[in-house]
């Protein structure tokens, strides 16, 4: 079964934030894809589905559409600035990476508070304001857009409460 961008990402983010377990320290992005194997194994087998997924010696692997949608994921994460590369100064090169000091803010507030993409984001506003004027919509979702390419006026850590 092939996975959408919006199952990996969750994936991820839940091993990130310790939701999911892996066999592996999700600190390399061998690693982190190996445990998105894992937790899609472990949720497909708990729901009786034929698993899209595949063993590779007795490791749980991606299928060839879920890696190249994984690498998506990650180099998104990065650029969202939910993660870093390095894992310390010793590890401060790609393959290792560890979650950015806003990325933990992030995560912890995952489901309410951070939006990834534009589609899930307008999703939330209209079923929050059903009657919102069209025209607003856009000017919304043209923000989020600029939020997400990193485009902003402002520093949010003038503004943020975390």
């Amino acid at each position: 079964m092939e996975h959408t961008y919006e199952e990996i990402r969750k994936a991820a983010i839940d091993i990130l934030a310790g939701r999911e377990k892996c066999s592996y320290d999700p600190s390399q992005y061998e690693h982190l894809k190996i445990g998105i194997a894992e937790v899609f194994e472990r949720r497909e087998q708990s729901t009786n589905s034929s698993a899209g997924n595949y063993l590779t010696g007795g490791r749980a692997t991606l299928s060839s559409h879920d890696a190249e949608i994984f690498l998506e994921v990650f180099w998104d994460l990065f650029r969202q600035g939910i993660i870093t590369l390095g894992m310390n100064d010793s590890n401060r090169e790609f393959p290792w990476f560890r979650l950015s000091e806003i990325g933990k803010r992030i995560i912890e507030n995952q489901e309410i508070y951070f939006f990834h993409d534009v589609s899930s984001y307008e999703k939330v506003i209209v079923e929050s304001i059903p009657d919102i004027d069209p025209v607003t919509l856009i000017y919304l979702k043209e923000a989020m857009q600029s939020f997400l390419s990193g485009c902003v006026l402002f520093n949010c850590n003038d503004w943020c409460v975390y």
